[in-house]
Parts: structure tokens; sequence; C-alpha cells
């Protein structure tokens, strides 16, 4: 994200050189490391969050800080998008700045700045403890430039002292640890030094970045698990990508030392970065929660998350986050209540919860009248459960409800297919035009041919009809002057009626003028017929049923269809379908106005993306009554203006490159409406066409004019040697089941030393070395003294992309096609070669 956000630097504080001292990137990150142990009077105290949201400035605030701190840190997780991207940040404490620093990614030097992996930065402050007071307190967090700049959550370490307070020992290690799959860093440690008081109650706090739920992970304190089998967990889902846990490990604590073992098991990325350990007698008091000791479960409301608007007389999508924290199964049924006041709004029943794990329960509520509400959450209401606390099963928030605004913007655009296939997708609006209300009303009539749309279709020869999808775009439905949903017989194809499986509407939702518009969306697979290599015709027709003075005008229809192609490049895709009215404007005879930021509709992609295999990635998004001069396309990091401009077509797409601007996780993009004229998102893709994978065939030694298989080969001269084989490739149906075997038509067979490990990426850039070829000849049947020719290209990977083969740090490799029997032959260098093959 592009984050555009002034400021004025008041004063630069000289930020103490903190223990990390010569912090650089480290792309599996940099160990946890002890910072200080001592005993105290008081405590220490530890918290943090919210995780990883779409706001800035990002503020955290902090309840309950105990007064007379003596010592403090402060932590500020960022999300750079790109270890090469660069920008700024600003943190704010009660409104004390403690500077601006420039985040350099690859090249940043700051000794409080920790960068690793695909850009996830640790910003460390040691915290002037003037700054905070006891009770509540804010960190405010600003960042800008290039890098994505989202806050994964900011956390407080606070020592302090209490005169006549017990004794409290504490260890507090941190660093910045990125354990991640794509390198095999699977594990870390921390360790604490032995213990100086003869305390006994011992309790654990660690946080992490980028934990996701689902993931699992593990943590270990002298050999024993503790926390479950998904210990980063985005706190059960209600905090994204962050995480602070505690928990009580007086039974494993040994006082001669004790030692903290990270692992990451499935997680595809997990920094934890932040490891304290208290030791106290059984009067002190922390205000860093724990869990109850006890050996039943809990269950906690741990959110309820409200939309950022709600408005009356429109159903708003209310969720409630039950957890259980404790290492106990709840094994039997209960009850999720959601009341606003007296009034209940829905009871669910969740049929139990394992240890750790949360569960996200969605309420439906349409509130009559804009004014404040209390929402309050019970869980266990009947007490069903026995528990470890009964006292902290209901949660409350209040909630001002608005008017009902359908021209801000939403996340209503939602992935309705996201695959993987070998293929592609291609789309057609045929000759769609715009036809008013009068006009379609008058084409529906009995005598008339309704509203039609054709379409020519040519699809690959090869290809498999996987999914097709009608959308009809619709507007300004009526019923008189009563605003009303569009009512239409649809036909496709040699005039099948088909029905709609989803429909999607936004209006204004006030008056004057509150007509609906719409998305109705079809599946025409059936009636696709498989490819050919032929143009085919299709034909759709679209009539006005409603009755009375129910009328609508039409954008237009688009037919998208999904194929398959075992010969194409493999394809991840989402298809992104709804309706959502957008329309800024500033008017001073009104109670309220919308921004351009108001006005946006926000597009998600969502999945975990190795960019190392993405050769090309493409965003299209489809538009009906696009404006001149007044939108914003943005995707991730990028923003694009004045895209839908088009003003001559009711329907705008816009087709672009994003390749450089993915994310590994969280894509997504936006449509902003700027003009005052308004304009409707309705549909979008996202497809990223992935490098051909290469399988290894085979490892083969190579001698000097020896043969690697038997059989009637001849070789003119003996400078090399050879290998040769067979390649069969499977043709699946669409059940994955064998159904025969192709030819190997045009398949790239590479020999490349054993000693290389090529990346997918770099097959794209494979180059002749200018060597003349290598010839072997081959006896087809030796009866007939009948033989076949095989060339054998000289080539490199040119991995500094100069155009020269370099022999000192580039790697020849050596390629030929099969023939269409799949028979492949190959004149090497003696040596070992691990043989691939390219389709």
């Amino acid at each position: 994200m592009k984050l555009k956000y002034k400021y004025m630097l008041l004063c630069v504080l000289l930020i103490a050189i903190l223990p990390h001292a010569e912090a650089t990137y480290e792309v599996d990150g940099t160990p946890i490391i002890a910072v200080k142990h001592e005993t105290v009077s008081g405590g220490i105290y530890v918290d943090g969050g919210h995780g990883c949201v779409d706001e800035m400035p990002y503020t955290q605030s902090f309840s309950s800080v105990p007064a007379n701190v003596v010592y403090a840190r402060l932590y500020v997780g960022i999300w750079g998008g790109n270890p090469d991207y660069t920008g700024t940040v600003e943190t704010k404490v009660n409104g004390e700045t403690l500077g601006t620093l420039n985040l350099g990614g690859k090249a940043d030097t700051n000794p409080n700045v920790m960068c690793t992996g695909f850009g996830v930065y640790l910003v460390t402050y040691d915290l002037p403890v003037s700054y905070l007071q006891e009770g509540s307190n804010a960190a405010v967090v600003t960042t800008s430039g290039t890098i994505d700049g989202r806050v994964y959550g900011v956390t407080l370490a606070a020592v302090y002292e209490s005169e006549g307070a017990p004794e409290v020992e504490y260890w507090l290690n941190d660093g910045h640890e990125n354990l991640n799959g794509k390198n095999s860093h699977d594990e870390c440690t921390t360790s604490f030094a032995a213990a100086t008081s003869a305390n006994s109650d011992v309790s654990l706090t660690v946080a992490y970045l980028c934990g996701s739920p689902g993931e699992k992970d593990y943590l270990y304190i002298n050999d024993n698990q503790i926390g479950g089998n998904d210990v980063a967990d985005s706190m059960g889902d209600s905090s994204y990508n962050y995480d602070i846990k505690t928990f009580d490990v007086s039974d494993h604590f040994d006082p001669a030392g004790n030692t903290l073992l990270f692992k990451r098991g499935d997680e595809t990325a997990v920094h934890p970065f932040i490891a304290v350990l208290t030791l106290k007698d059984s009067g002190s008091v922390t205000p860093t929660p724990t869990p109850p000791p006890s050996n039943k479960p809990d269950l906690t409301i741990t959110e309820i998350n409200v939309p950022d608007r709600v408005f009356a007389e429109d159903d708003n999508t209310i969720k409630v986050v039950v957890q259980n924290p404790t290492d106990y199964d709840v094994k039997d049924a209960f009850n999720l209540e959601l009341s606003v006041g007296s009034i209940l709004l829905g009871s669910i029943r969740i049929p139990d919860l394992g240890a750790g794990e949360s569960e996200t329960v969605q309420f439906t509520w349409n509130p009559d009248e804009t004014i404040k509400y209390t929402l309050r959450a019970m869980v266990d209401a009947t007490d069903a459960i026995d528990e470890a606390d009964e006292e902290n099963n209901e949660a409350a928030t209040a909630v001002t409800v608005g008017e009902s605004m359908g021209y801000y913007g939403d996340d209503s655009i939602e992935t309705f297919e996201h695959g993987t296939i070998n293929g592609s997708i291609i789309y057609t609006l045929g000759n769609s035009s715009y036809a008013d209300p009068g006009t379609l009303n008058r084409l529906s009539g009995d005598d008339e041919c309704g509203y039609v749309v054709g379409y020519n279709l040519t699809l690959p020869y090869n290809a498999t009809v996987r999914n097709a999808r009608l959308y009809v775009y619709w507007t300004w439905g009526t019923d008189g002057s009563e605003g009303k949903d569009a009512r239409m017989n649809v036909t496709f194809g040699e005039n099948v009626d088909i029905s709609a499986d989803d429909k999607y509407t936004d209006k204004k939702g006030y008056d004057p003028y509150n007509y609906p518009s719409g998305t109705y969306c079809y599946n025409v697979t059936d009636y696709i017929k498989d490819g050919n290599g032929s143009r085919v015709n299709y034909t759709t027709i679209v009539r006005n049923t409603g009755e009375g003075y129910a009328k609508f005008a039409i954008y237009g229809a688009n037919l998208l269809v999904v194929y398959e192609d075992l010969k194409e490049p493999e394809i991840e895709y989402w298809i992104n379908e709804g309706c959502d009215i957008i329309h800024s404007f500033d008017d001073d005879d009104a109670d309220y106005d919308v921004t351009p930021e108001d006005a946006t509709t926000k597009i998600s992609f969502t999945g975990v993306i190795d960019l190392a295999e993405v050769r090309q990635a493409t965003l299209t998004t489809f538009v009906t009554d696009g404006t001149v001069g007044g939108d914003e396309l943005r995707f991730n990091t990028e923003t694009w203006d004045d895209v839908y401009e088009d003003a001559t077509k009711s329907i705008t797409i816009d087709r672009r490159h994003v390749t450089d601007y993915l994310n590994t996780s969280d894509n997504y993009a936006q449509i902003r409406e700027i003009s005052e004229q308004g304009m409707v998102p309705s549909t979008a893709l996202l497809i990223l066409e992935r490098g051909q994978r290469v399988p290894k065939l085979d490892e083969v030694p190579i001698a000097v004019g020896e043969l690697t298989d038997m059989g009637i080969h001849y070789i003119y001269d003996d400078t090399y040697g050879a290998v040769f084989g067979t390649l069969r490739f499977a043709i699946n149906d669409r059940f994955d089941r064998v159904a025969g075997y192709r030819e190997a038509e045009a398949i790239w067979v590479y020999a490349v030393p054993t000693s290389c490990d090529p990346d997918y990426n770099l097959w794209m850039n494979v180059t002749e070395t200018g060597d003349p070829t290598r010839t072997l000849t081959i006896f087809d049947d030796p009866y007939t003294n009948e033989t076949q020719d095989y060339e054998t290209e000289v080539c490199y990977f040119d991995e500094d992309d100069d155009g020269v083969f370099d022999d000192d740090n580039e790697t020849a490799v050596y390629r030929t096609t099969t023939s269409y029997d799949g028979t492949f032959a190959l004149r090497l260098d003696e040596g070992m070669y691990d043989i691939y093959a390219r389709y």
C-alpha cells in the first residue's frame, strides 16, 4: 500500500544503541538473545496488539500500565511487502515522538531495525520512561514510502517498581527470527540464565509476527511442549498476523537455566521476537494476564467484530469470536448468544471447541433506528460447560447506527472461485450495448425478439471447459417511483431457459431515486462446447418479466469461460463477482458527505503465493457506468488514475499486468470513485501464470564414448557421451483419472550438471552459447539402416542477464526436443547430469 501522510518533525530523539547493534538485513532473521535479567520489587508489564489491519496511522492502546516504570522497551512490527522497498516510520507514545527512521530493506543499517524475509521489519525502541503514565497509554505509528506500510502490532515491555511489593525476577529476551520453509529454517532457541531467587510461580510470555490460524507451530520449554499445536494462530484468528501469549510454566522451570524452542511446523513463515520469563512468589501480582491454573477448559469472548459502518434498516453482519485459551478440550456443545438491550438477536449452537482453538460465528442484525446501541455477546449462558472461570463469558460493545448509505464502498465483490489449472480464462461482451428501461420493455414484448447478445467464441483445439459463467449487468430497477430488483427471463445457446445461481444488488439507500443496480450470475458450463479450434456462436436473450410498471435498464452480458488445456502453462486464478455502487459527493445541503475514501470498493484475493513461481500476474476488472477522469485503481502498493475513462461504453474493462506488485498473501484491489459521477464495480479476475514446472526425470552419469542405455546406436566420433529415452504424458479426465496418453510434441528436454539446482524462473532465461549443435545419429531400424538425427544445443543460464556466457559463474546446460513419439537423445560432455523435461 502506498500511504500518503505528511507530518512535521518537531524533534529528533537519539535512540540508544540496542544489543543487536550491527542490525542488517538477514533473510532468516536475527537470534533472540538476552537483553535484561534482574530482580525488582514490582514486576514486568507485557502487552500488545491488535494485529495487521488496513489503518494508518496505526494506534495501539495499553491499559493498566503500572506507575513507577523504571525501564521500557517498545516493539513495532511493519510489513514492507518486499525487502527491496523502502520507506519511513515515525512512532509516538502519548504524543511524544521517538523520531522518524528511514527503512532501507536489504540496505537498512539502523541499529534498532531488524528486517528479514520478504521485508518484515521489527523496530525496537528503548522507551524513555517519562513518556509513560499510569493507566492508559497510546502508541501511534505512521509509515510512508514504497513499503506496504501496514503495522502487524505494537508491543510494550515495561519494568516497574512498587514499594513494599514482593520481589519478581525476570528475564527479557528479544530478536527477530524468521522461521520459514523456503530456506528450511525450521526452528530456533533462546536461553535464560540460572535463577537467583527461590520463587516458585513462573510465567512465560512470547510474541510472534506472521502467525496464521490453522497452520501448526510449536513451542517447548526444556523439551516440554506448551501452548498446543498452533501457538501463533493470530490470537485465535482475532488479531491478524500478531500473537502475544502467556503460559504458566511452573511445572517445567529449571532453576539452573531454561531454554525455549520455537518450531515452525507447517507455518509458511512465523516470526517469534520476544520472550519474557518471570519468577515470583505466590503473593505477587503482575498486570500481564495468565490463563487460570486449572485442569478445566475455559470459554471467553475475544472479539465482537462490527462493520466500520452499521446502517439502519439494512442487514449488518456481526462476527463474534469465542476462544478456549486452555490446554483442555471443550467436548460438549454450548450456545453463543448475541443480544441488543433485552432483545436476543440469535443463539448459535457450537458442538465443541478444542484446546487453544477459537470459533467465529456470524449474526445478522437489522436495526430500526439511527441511535447508539449496546451489543452484548455471551457464551455458555446456560452453564452447560464446567469451566475454569465462569465469570468471563460475556463481552459488550457500543455501536452507533447511521442512515443507510449505498454509495459507500465495501468488500462485496466476493471470490466466487479460486483454483489452479493448466489452461486459461477468456471473456467476451459480444455485441452488448446499453438498453434503457423503455427500450428493454419494448424489446421484451410478445412480438419482439428480446434483448439479444451474440458471442463468437474460439477455444483451443485441446481445451476442455471446466466452468462457464454468464453475467448480466443491470441498473435503474423501478416499479413506478419505488426501487425494485430486476425480474428477467434469460435464455442461452439454443434458446434454453437458465436460472441465476447468484444475485448481487446494491442501491443508493435513501430517496429520491433509490433504484437498485445488480449483477445476476448464471452457470452455462453445460452449454459451452469443448475446444476444436473453430469459432462457435452463442446467443443470450434477456427479457423483462416484471409485472405492472416494473422496469430496469441493462448494461450488457459478459460470458466468461475457464478451460483446461494440458499444453498451456499452469495458472492460479480468482474470479470475484458482486455489485457495489460507489459515488462520492460533497453536498452543502446534505447532513453528510461521501468522500472518495468512503466511495472505495475493496476486492480481496486470499491465499498464499510463492512469488518465485509466478511468471506473470494479470488483474482484470469490470466496471459499469465508468466516468471520465474520476477514478483510481489500486493493487496492493500501486495506484493508477483515470482507469475507467471511456464514457462511450456502458461496461468498461481494464486489464493490466501486476506482477511487480504481488504480495505473498493478502493481495487486494481497490476501485475508488472521485469525480462525483458514480460507478459500479462488478467483476474482477486475478490470474497468475506460473513458470512452466520442470520435473526431474533421472540422474544420469555420462562417460566419454559410452552409452547410458541399451540399444543399437551410432556415434560418429567418441568426443561425447550420450543419453536417450522416451517420455509418456498422461491425459487426465475431469475426475483426475488417467484416461490415456498423448504424444510428446515439442517437449524440451534438458541435461543439467547435478551441481546446478535451477530455480523455475531461470528456465525462462536459457540462452544458446553460440557453439555449434551436436548431432547424435540413432538407428531407428538396424535392419533397414534407417536413422534419425537428434541435435543437442549447448545453452546456459544467463544469471546476470548480459547476453554473454561467462565460464566462471554460469553453467552450461544441454537441450533438445522430443520427436513425436516421445523419444529424445542428447550428446553430453563427461559428467553427472540431472535430466529434466519442460512442457
